[in-house]
């Protein structure tokens, strides 16, 4: 997309002023800091790690929240302007924190301002890897401020950029170039934010379309050498308390006395869990659960179709790329609205569709203005909760936003059924003119 320079300098002070933002507060307000999650989870994580301290990263077998837990009382010794009703809790595994250990050797400050800049960087690599060119990913990782969720993640720390924008842009490169089980093992990385493995099922998914199974094999691989690693290094012990500690996770998430945060949980089930009376939720969460499912399987038969369609590969794997990023929010049941930047690349890759060769074919233009305008549209509705959500929550509901995410996932699926079945029928008119 080729934008006027006045533009080009817009999105570069945008940029810069929200950097500018997030560095102030590092410095300046660290009462704010130590509520941070990085500091809050990551950071205390990282230094049970580097200290051998495991017995407090997870809760024991009988707890029933994340309250006075032995990784809550370590997160207010290190943290000592930790509000004392701040509550802090690890769900990831015991493998993530020893990647968060060198960090958490510098003080909580320099710690959280490590993570940001290392965060950084991965958004620049993640566009890199998707547009190709220097000069365009500069541009794009600035025009990726004006998504605001992405901008929250960056300033409270969270993992999404590194854990998951980074290999989801990775594996979509490499399987871009052919390199089919280099691309499944960069993609199975995301097993560390597991959120984020919508895309990277229907990218493998794609792939064994056409009968090749090399990124399912590198995808497989990947994964049980992360699930070794995490044996060999933590033990059998500490992966057991791990797995509680997701069920646990799933408990207190479910139930706003726990303190969760309601406006921030922007994923279709855990938003509808979240609207219902407690006694209610048990009843409902199989049904949601069982839609959910439904919704990936739509996806999966939409990229069943694509791949079998006469379009080429790079166009394939784009669609694919951004149907899944459009599904998560549908799909995934523990996802907040901070997650949401891995949609970054994803609509990028259709802002800056006109850089990107397309296929001389009036459909595959057809879906692509199609798919910008349904990028843009979930960019700007996200940008626009995420503002609402800053004036004030009663102006933000969590219903209408996951409802707007279902009805621009169920277009775009549309979309690409149409234009294969288009597709299929101009062959079909074509041979038997022929």
């Amino acid at each position: 997309m080729k934008l006027p320079p006045v533009l080009h300098q817009c999105l570069i002070f945008w940029a810069v002023l929200c950097l500018f933002l997030v560095f102030y507060t590092d410095f300046q307000l660290p009462a704010l800091l130590h509520q941070s999650d990085y500091l809050m989870t990551f950071h205390c994580a990282g230094y049970i790690a580097s200290h051998g301290l495991w017995s407090s990263l997870y809760p024991g077998p009988d707890a029933v929240s994340f309250v006075g837990t032995p990784f809550d009382k370590q997160a207010h010794a290190l943290l000592n302007q930790m509000p004392h009703w701040s509550v802090a809790e690890y769900m990831y595994m015991p493998l993530s924190a020893y990647i968060f250990a060198p960090y958490s050797l510098l003080s909580p400050t320099a710690s959280l301002i490590a993570w940001q800049l290392t965060s950084l960087a991965s958004l620049f690599a993640g566009n890199w890897l998707t547009l190709g060119k220097l000069n365009r990913a500069l541009l794009a990782t600035c025009a990726s401020f004006t998504f605001i969720p992405l901008v929250f993640t960056l300033w409270i720390g969270q993992v999404g950029l590194v854990f998951g924008l980074l290999p989801l842009a990775g594996g979509y490169y490499l399987l871009n170039k052919k390199r089919y089980v280099a691309g499944g093992l960069i993609l199975a990385l995301l097993t560390l934010k597991p959120q984020m493995l919508v895309p990277a099922i229907f990218m493998v998914a794609l792939t064994l379309t056409g009968k090749n199974f090399r990124t399912l094999l590198g995808f497989v691989i990947g994964g049980l050498v992360i699930a070794g690693l995490n044996y060999l290094l933590a033990g059998p012990v500490l992966c057991q308390q791990w797995l509680a500690c997701l069920a646990l996770s799933d408990k207190v998430y479910s139930d706003p006395a726990h303190g969760v945060a309601v406006h921030l949980a922007t994923s279709l089930p855990r938003a509808i869990l979240l609207s219902q009376p407690q006694n209610l939720q048990t009843t409902i969460k199989p049904v949601l659960y069982t839609f959910s499912g439904l919704l990936l399987l739509a996806g999966l038969f939409s990229v069943w179709k694509l791949g079998r369609s006469r379009f080429s590969a790079q166009t394939k794997l784009r669609y694919t790329f951004a149907l899944g990023a459009l599904a998560l929010p549908c799909i995934v049941p523990h996802l907040f609205l901070y997650d949401l930047g891995a949609l970054v690349p994803a609509a990028m890759l259709f802002f800056f569709a006109d850089k990107i060769k397309i296929d001389s074919d009036a459909e595959e233009e057809k879906m692509c203005r199609s798919f910008k305008i349904l990028m843009a549209s979930i960019w700007l509705c996200l940008t626009i909760y995420c503002l609402a959500l800053v004036i004030s929550k009663n102006l933000a509901s969590p219903l209408l936003i996951v409802a707007i995410m279902l009805a621009l996932y169920l277009r775009a699926l549309a979309v690409i059924l149409a234009a294969v079945i288009t597709d299929k029928a101009d062959i079909q008119n074509s041979e038997s003119v022929q």
